[in-house]
């Protein structure tokens, strides 16, 4: 089963890190999350949920988002799950409003993130970004020239 919930998918302004500072808008983790179009991926990971049977399924964020990690250190399951309890900014990009150096999840969950986000899915995830990004860059070189 999985439910829509905006507090998964829209990322936050207001203090996150240690003792309220907000996030550091240069980071990776917190660039990629702002290129994400996370409302278009969560509708097309809703399609793998049928009916409202079952535990309630882990957001879009979370799911997409260790997959992300995963690829992008070039992890081990088990390794990508103690990166993203050691950064803050990780699990920013996770979709959690607060740093938990207590979180609660498994390597084994990867397998089943997997399952739900097949190559071709993610490879349109990677269009998206990539198109996000091209826009940003010329929208940026647009605002210089002026």
């Amino acid at each position: 089963m999985y439910d829509h919930d905006s507090r998964q998918i829209a990322f936050h302004d207001e203090p996150f890190l240690f003792g309220g500072l907000p996030p550091n808008s240069d980071n990776r983790w917190v660039k990629l999350a702002g290129l994400i179009p996370w409302f278009r991926v969560e509708e097309a990971y809703r399609k793998n949920f049928r009916g409202h049977r079952g535990a309630r399924a882990k957001s879009v964020s979370l799911v997409l988002g260790c997959l992300f990690v995963k690829e992008q250190l070039q992890l081990s399951d088990v390794d990508t799950v103690q990166m993203i309890r050691e950064h803050p900014y990780i699990q920013y990009f996770l979709g959690y409003t607060d740093y938990r150096y207590d979180l609660s999840l498994d390597p084994s969950l990867l397998t089943h993130f997997r399952k739900r986000f097949p190559l071709d899915l993610i490879a349109q995830v990677n269009r998206w970004v990539i198109d996000a990004a091209r826009a940003q860059a010329s929208e940026e070189k647009s605002d210089e020239e002026e």
